[in-house]
């Protein structure tokens, strides 16, 4: 099984591409979360799986969003777009909370982007903090409630996937939420945000987890590793110094393997 991170950065990352992982078992692709927009088919076209410009392309057949802020959910216009050429037999599947689903529609319509919903198959899947579904072979995904409701109607969502016995937990964003303890113990991988170093930045003010926050919780799940994304910086001339700044903090309260994910980095698990 391989983790490719298209993108690691927060919303506003003038460096970074916005939050997106593809996780790849076999002949199996799932997208968790699509960064901010065409930045997404610019990923995949750098890995050699954009489905109009690659000699061998794969489609992307299970697509999970964890909320529906931009940075998270903008590329699934574009990812919708650029597979049309190969969906003609089965649906582009679509996970998410109902907000996220009523959201994502309105964009598509206002946004002239309509048409993809005539040319292309898409299967929309709510998914509800508890839902619990098998995708494919020896492969399930939990959805646990995400504590990062900054406006009105946001309910966001991680995911613990359980594939051919390895647990992979995606925190999504959120500030430390019991939904996360409750399903991820034990896992194998923790793939959890960390917005900043305890007081630099209030990170819970903005629903998020900062890399104090971050250590707590892989230590009390008992995660095996734990990769940082979705990292916010104050200077970015120096994101490397804060980078394992956030690392140092981890573990102080966890003492399991942690490390930093960047842009297009490969993990095997």
């Amino acid at each position: 099984m391989e983790l490719t991170f298209l993108g690691t950065g927060i919303c506003l990352s003038p460096i970074k591409v916005n939050t997106g992982i593809l996780l790849e078992d076999k002949d199996n692709l799932m997208l968790i979360d699509c960064c901010g927009g065409a930045e997404l088919l610019r990923q995949l076209y750098k890995i050699g799986l954009s489905p109009q410009f690659s000699k061998n392309p794969k489609p992307i057949d299970h697509v999970f969003l964890s909320h529906r802020h931009p940075d998270h959910s903008f590329g699934l216009l574009y990812l919708l777009s650029d597979q049309g050429p190969t969906r003609k037999k089965n649906p582009t599947k679509i996970y998410c909370s109902k907000c996220t689903k009523e959201n994502m529609l309105k964009l598509i319509e206002s946004t002239g982007f309509s048409y993809m919903l005539k040319r292309i198959k898409i299967r929309w899947i709510v998914l509800e903090p508890g839902s619990k579904l098998n995708i494919f072979d020896n492969a399930e995904v939990v959805a646990f409630r995400a504590e990062h409701k900054n406006y009105p109607g946001d309910d966001g969502l991680g995911f613990v996937f359980n594939i051919n016995n390895k647990k992979i937990v995606f925190s999504g964003d959120t500030k430390p939420c019991s939904g996360l303890v409750e399903h991820g113990m034990n896992c194998d991988l923790l793939i959890h945000e960390c917005f900043s170093v305890r007081n630099k930045d209030p990170a819970k003010n903005h629903g998020h987890s900062d890399a104090v926050d971050v250590g707590e919780i892989a230590s009390k799940v008992n995660a095996k590793k734990t990769i940082l994304t979705h990292m916010h910086f104050k200077d970015y001339s120096n994101i490397e110094q804060d980078m394992k700044s956030m690392v140092k903090e981890v573990k102080e309260y966890y003492k399991g393997n942690v490390c930093v994910a960047k842009d297009l980095e490969v993990f095997e698990l």
